[in-house]
């Protein structure tokens, strides 16, 4: 075998060796990354220590009714509405989690649950298709309202 032959299969293991090495890189942090998103989406959230479940569907109940009064009065139109209903509400999905884990063991407290994130879903389509209806009224009613010399309704979050 002469030098230029030797030099050449040198190069190529090289190579070999190299694109091996970035491959060994680049997968491991895929699978890294990738697990670590895994766990965080399917493990279950930890059970908040002194949450009640009926109590909690007591608020989520109260912050839903709340958001719905909160997003009535907005004349801004549906983003504005859809902003003041979510974030009245507060409902991410982790404390979704969290108030299902801790009602698991009731069973009337699960359906329950179901039933309140359902109405909480059609309160926030609804809010969508009538802000986008009602939002150009609302508007010209507070026009009206000002030069009537009226004080305009103003939502309060203690008051709804």
């Amino acid at each position: 075998m002469d030098e230029a032959t030797r030099l050449r299969t040198a190069q190529r293991i090289g190579r070999r060796i190299g694109i091996g090495f970035f491959a060994l890189i680049v997968a491991t942090f895929v699978i890294v990354c990738s697990s670590q998103i895994l766990y965080q989406g399917f493990r279950a959230p930890d059970a908040v220590a002194g949450l009640d479940c009926r109590s909690e569907l007591r608020n989520l109940i109260r912050d839903i009714r709340k958001a719905r009064a909160a997003a009535e009065v907005e004349v801004l139109g549906e983003r504005a509405a859809m902003a003041k209903f979510r974030t009245t509400v507060a409902l991410t999905p982790t404390t979704l989690r969290a108030i299902e884990n801790q009602c698991r063991t009731d069973p009337w407290a699960r359906g329950a649950l179901r039933a309140v994130d359902e109405w909480r879903w059609a309160e926030e389509n609804a809010v969508r298709y009538e802000s986008v209806d009602l939002a150009p009224s609302r508007r010209k009613i507070r026009t009206i309202e000002a030069s009537l010399g009226l004080q305009p309704l103003r939502y309060s979050p203690l008051n709804p």
